[in-house]
């Protein structure tokens, strides 16, 4: 496990920062993307403090394996994917995350 700051009383998985933890991300997730009905399962998984690896297969509109390095926004719960400075995934919670059009939730 990655070592984190200590959790605050206000919420589980929050740091008494306001950031949420990559550990409490970690885990299976599903991504719908609106309009186009595009569907993915993945896996999160901590790599540090402020970075997340994705792995999994978007299922439609065809299977396609994908692997994705994240980086935290410093000092925010957003994380941004490494060769695409532009691709920030916002965290509300441990369990959801928006992305332009995509939304997805933790499953596990």
């Amino acid at each position: 496990a990655v070592p984190m700051a200590p959790i605050s009383p206000g919420g589980e998985g929050v740091q008494a920062s306001g950031l949420i933890g990559t550990d409490d991300i970690a885990g299976c997730w599903i991504c719908c993307c609106f309009p186009f009905c595009w569907w993915a399962l993945f896996r999160k998984e901590a790599t540090g403090l402020d970075s997340l690896k994705h792995q999994g297969c978007l299922i439609s509109p065809v299977w396609c394996p994908f692997e994705e390095h994240r980086t935290r926004v410093s000092g925010t719960n957003g994380f941004r994917k490494n060769d695409d400075h532009g691709n920030v995934d916002q965290y509300s919670s441990k369990d959801c995350v928006w992305n332009g059009p995509s939304c997805s939730m933790k499953l596990c």
